[in-house]
């Protein structure tokens, strides 16, 4: 997809695919809720994803003081903040291994469609009325 260097795109969403985790060394205790049916009831259940000392991969941090982490049942999401949940992870090295972010873009109705984020792109997304403020 390409748009004139100059046309103001609109982002519609946008997902980040994991290529591959970090695998870290858990600084304590990780937990993941998840809501899980249980004779026909849903019902939330709390998992431990990973140990203190244990090493696990993490996937995501979404800068809302929440982790993304892989565990045995799959992944999921647990509290934590980029200095106490693994070792090695912070502010100036929050990703994954290996990650791509993808948003869906449109400049009109039929002029839309999925495309990597590369450099110099977002400054081609105006700011939402309450960013402008």
């Amino acid at each position: 997809m390409s748009w004139p260097p100059d046309s103001l795109l609109q982002v519609k969403n946008s997902q980040v695919r994991i290529l591959k985790p970090r695998r870290l060394i858990a600084k304590r205790d990780l937990f993941i809720t998840k809501k899980v049916v249980e004779q026909g009831i849903e019902v939330q259940k709390t998992y431990p994803a990973v140990m203190q000392g244990e090493v696990g991969s993490f996937l995501f941090y979404n800068s809302r003081g929440m982790c993304l982490v892989g565990f045995e049942k799959g992944s999921g999401w647990t509290p934590c903040t980029l200095d106490d949940a693994f070792e090695g992870l912070s502010p100036d090295d929050p990703h994954p291994c290996a990650q791509e972010w993808w948003v869906e873009l449109e400049r009109r109705r039929a002029d839309k469609g999925w495309t990597l984020v590369y450099p110099d792109l977002m400054e081609r997304v105006p700011p939402t009325a309450s960013e402008a403020r």
